[in-house]
């Protein structure tokens, strides 16, 4: 698999990458917050939105990193990036699985069911 663009998207990728850059500065961000964002923006731009729809471990031989930096990643982009409104529709569908067993809570140091 490979990350696809738009023609379009690809301009709004490197416009966006851009603006950031020259509002905030380029050394504004550590290393790994740039990395965060410029693997959001392939995400958002690409034809493909790998993140969401491929696994940690396949976007992590894509990307040629390790699985848990792909976790992270994500993490820190769902935390910094995505809309309120995205945000709100994940913990619903999270408190959800709950409310239908699917996702049990049990005390810290308990052993698993």
């Amino acid at each position: 698999m490979s990350i696809t663009f738009e023609p379009e998207n690809a301009m709004e990728l490197a416009n966006e990458l851009a603006g950031r850059i020259q509002s905030d500065g380029f050394n504004a961000m550590s290393k790994n917050d740039f990395y965060d964002l410029v693997l959001h923006l392939l995400d958002k731009h690409s034809r493909e939105n790998f993140l969401s729809r491929q696994s940690n471990e396949k976007n992590a031989l894509l990307l040629k990193v390790k699985p848990e930096k792909i976790k992270s990643s994500k993490l820190n982009i769902y935390l910094r990036y995505m809309e309120q409104e995205k945000q709100r529709e994940t913990l619903g569908r999270l408190i959800q699985m709950i409310l239908d067993n699917k996702i049990t809570m049990r005390e810290l140091g308990a052993p698993p069911p």
